[in-house]
């Protein structure tokens, strides 16, 4: 990513909690970014794991929604190099996917929680709640 440029969906006053929802398919992302921030929460988006892993260094996030099957860099390696490293390993990370079967891998790899998609924005805002303590 250009240094230069802002990472998507950046609106994030400083201060605030940041909840990064990392899928390919825009609409999902803008959904659950509106979504969030109609209820008071900051979210912002990216497109794959390796532009989420960008932003992850340049503004730290206090939760991530993560998409499994994605170009570039998919959701399982992104899920890798979050726990490897120290700086990112106490990140909640909810994985999202529409592939079955795969909710016990998905917590055996470090993820908090695991949502089939569709996604229900309910379960999404009960998560968030939950795990920020909002």
């Amino acid at each position: 990513m250009d240094m230069m440029r802002s990472p998507p969906y950046q609106h994030r006053p400083v201060g605030t909690m940041t909840i990064l929802i990392v899928d390919d398919a825009e609409l999902i992302r803008a959904m659950l970014i509106d979504y969030l921030a109609d209820a008071g929460y900051t979210a912002v988006g990216a497109s794959d794991g390796r532009e989420a892993l960008e932003y992850l260094h340049i503004w730290p996030c206090q939760f991530v929604f993560l998409d499994i099957m994605m170009p570039v860099m998919d959701g399982w390696e992104l899920l890798q190099v979050i726990h490897a490293d120290l700086s990112l390993a106490t990140i909640p990370v909810v994985v999202m996917t529409a592939a079955e079967n795969v909710r016990t891998l998905a917590l055996e790899q470090g993820a908090m929680e695991y949502l089939p998609k569709p996604v229900n924005v309910d379960i999404v805002m009960t998560i968030v709640r939950y795990h920020l303590g909002t």
